[in-house]
Formats: structure tokens, C-alpha cells, sequence
């Protein structure tokens, strides 16, 4: 496959059924399949195609890492749009900024902050014709009373129009800007990084190469999803292997989540990984001398062993039983604060100190 829209069709024609990811209700974790994502996906590329959206016209999703944000990004894609994403914590200017720079012609917004912050810049949003809110509750007196404000529901009651669709995905550029992804503005306003379809397509290609992804592996995601990272290497990712993942409710849940969920795959910016060490260290502090004793024992061991291993040399058998045992009695207890079933942590976006790798390792 050559573009996202097609790697998104071929995945739920191979693993309609399977789940797709889910997402927590009344406390409990509910899942979708591929097919319900396709099914939502579809219904809002042909809103997108009713509305008379050409190839390659930009729509923007503001809001938090939801499954409502990934069905507009596929729905968008498979309706030959350019789609990117914009932070929700933007004040009203950034967000004007961004959606009048991109040309954005339809917004997918999470609720009343967000109408909110695009009331506050209406006049100068010229090329906007339509605002898509995911939470209406509190905003019903302003839906009512601005017609380009639409609830999502409306949209996933389109009837899904499938050959459109597939003209319309057959019609995209391989070659041609897939998704825009704003820098945060570190020297003046954001710049939008233009990702081609083919980039996109490599990035999976070598994400392959680079990680086997086995049956039962399984993520879970928090990030926001207008980051290049957990859009393309993990949302993409997940659509190109067939990986389940589950929404975690909210950043602070997320700890407490990753026990219930139990991740195979845990990705996450080296802030959650400071924080983690930080926390396992002053819990150490507060311990009696003696577990304290064990715990610098067994990282001492474990530090060693990590060397050696990275360095290609072999582990001499002495130190093979230290690590062991330093396993059963330290480092076991460690891996079950995420799950006990990780294989890999992936960190990037920033700098990590290398003793906090180390530490992982």
C-alpha cells in the first residue's frame, strides 16, 4: 500500500473483526473493532465528501487523545484531505493562527472550550465553513444558535457512501502532503511540517524491520495525538501491524491504567520515565535501611549486567545468579508497576539523561 487510507482499508479488510482499540465506559474497558472503526471513519469521509471537500483540502482535530480524534484523521484521509492536529491546550489566538494558516476548511473539536476559543477568533476564520463537536453538553444554546456548528452524531449518521470512498482514496498522491504537524513554536509562530503519504509509508516499512510485533501485543495510549510521534509511529503504527490499544481516560489515570492493561508496548516522552524514576527512588528513600541495602544491591548488579550485555561481552556466570536473584527480589516488582508484560519502552521527542535508560534497561 502506498497511502494511509489504503493501509487503513486493507487492515480492516484483513482483521475486521479483531478489536481496533478500546476505550473505558462506566468504569469498564469497551471494545471497538476494525470494522466499527471503518464504519465511523466512513461516515464522516462522506460528510466530508457531502460537503464538497476536494482532494487534498486541510480539516484539523482539536482535542484530547480520544477514539473520536483517530475516526476524523481516517475519515479525513480517506476522503483525500490533508488532515493535521491542533494541541487543546492552544489559547484562541494560537488556534486561529493555525487553523487560518492551514487553510482548514472543517474543524473536529472536542467541546464547549474549543467552540469557545474559535468564537473569540470567528471573524478572522474566513475559510472555515464547519465546526464538529464531539461533547456537545454545555453547548447546546450555541449549536442552536450558530448553524456551522455541528454535532459529531449528525456526522456519523451519514450514510457511508463506500465507492466514493474508493475513488476518492485511489485518487490520492502517494507523493502528495498527507498530514501537517505543527512545530510548538519555538522561535515565532508554529511552522507545519508537510508529511508526504510516501514518508508516512516508509516510517511503517521501517518500524517493521525495526520491531517484530507479535499476536498477543497490545498498547496503551495517551499522548497527544497532534505530536508526530504518537500520530505516525504509534497511531499509524497500530493500523499498519493490527496492534489493539486502549485509551487511557486521562493523563493522571494513566499509571493507574497501565496495571489494568497491562501493556506489551509502553511509549511515552521521557517525562513519564522521570517521573517514574523519581517516584521508585524516593519510595526507596523512605524504606527501612535494610530494603534500601537490597535495592542499591540489586541495581548495582543490574547496572553491570546491562553494561556488559550493551557492550556485546559476555555475562559471567557469577553474575548471571546476582541478576537473578536481584530479578525475583527488586526488578520484578518493577516491571508489575506496568503491567509485568512490557517488551519495549520507547521514549523520544526529547533528551533523556542516560542513567534513567540505564535504569530501564
Amino acid at each position: 500500500t502506498e497511502t494511509v487510507g489504503a493501509m487503513f482499508l486493507q487492515r480492516v479488510a484483513r482483521d475486521g473483526d479483531k478489536p481496533a482499540f478500546f476505550f473505558k465506559a462506566d468504569g469498564e474497558w469497551q471494545p471497538v473493532s476494525w470494522n466499527g472503526f471503518s464504519e465511523r471513519a466512513g461516515a464522516v469521509a462522506s460528510y466530508l465528501l457531502g460537503l464538497g471537500l476536494q482532494l487534498g483540502d486541510k480539516i484539523c482535530m482539536v482535542g484530547s487523545t480520544t477514539p473520536a480524534w483517530c475516526y476524523c484523521d481516517i475519515g479525513g484521509q480517506l476522503a483525500g484531505a490533508v488532515t493535521l492536529g491542533a494541541y487543546p491546550t492552544l489559547t484562541p489566538k494560537q488556534l486561529a493562527y493555525i487553523l487560518d494558516h492551514a487553510d482548514a476548511k472543517v474543524a473536529f473539536v472536542e467541546g464547549i472550550a474549543e467552540i469557545n476559543k474559535i468564537l473569540a477568533r470567528r471573524d478572522e476564520l474566513t475559510k472555515l465553513d464547519k465546526v464538529v463537536v464531539w461533547n456537545t453538553a454545555g453547548a447546546e444554546t450555541l449549536m442552536e444558535a450558530h448553524d456551522w456548528l455541528v454535532p459529531f452524531e449528525h456526522v456519523l449518521r451519514t450514510p457511508v457512501d463506500r465507492a466514493a470512498i474508493d475513488a476518492r482514496t485511489a485518487a490520492v498522491d502517494p507523493n502528495g502532503t498527507a498530514i501537517i504537524v505543527y512545530t510548538s513554536g519555538t522561535t515565532g509562530p508554529p511552522k507545519g511540517a508537510m508529511i508526504s503519504q510516501a514518508n508516512i509509508m516508509t516510517v511503517m516499512r521501517d518500524q517493521d524491520e525495526a520491531f517484530g510485533v507479535e499476536e498477543e501485543d497490545v498498547s496503551i495510549s495517551f499522548l497527544p495525538m497532534a505530536h508526530v510521534a504518537e500520530r505516525v509511529l504509534a497511531f499509524y503504527g497500530r493500523i499498519n501491524t493490527g496492534m489493539p490499544t486502549y485509551f487511557a481516560s486521562s493523563i493522571a489515570k494513566v499509571l493507574e491504567e497501565v496495571a489494568e492493561v497491562r501493556p506489551t508496548v509502553f511509549g511515552s516522552v521521557p517525562r513519564i520515565f522521570e517521573k517514574a524514576y523519581a517516584k521508585i527512588l524516593s519510595t526507596v528513600e523512605q524504606a527501612p535501611p535494610a530494603r534500601q541495602r537490597i535495592f542499591r544491591w540489586a541495581e548495582g548488579v543490574g547496572r553491570q549486567a546491562v553494561q556488559l550485555w550493551q557492550a556485546g561481552k559476555p555475562i559471567p556466570f557469577g553474575l548471571k545468579l546476582k541478576y537473578r536473584f536481584a530479578d525475583k527480589l527488586v526488578f520484578s516488582k518493577l516491571r508489575a508497576v506496568f503491567g509485568g508484560r512490557v517488551r519495549y519502552f520507547i521514549t523520544g521527542a526529547a533528551p533523556i539523561a542516560p542513567e534513567i535508560l540505564e535504569f530501564f534497561w
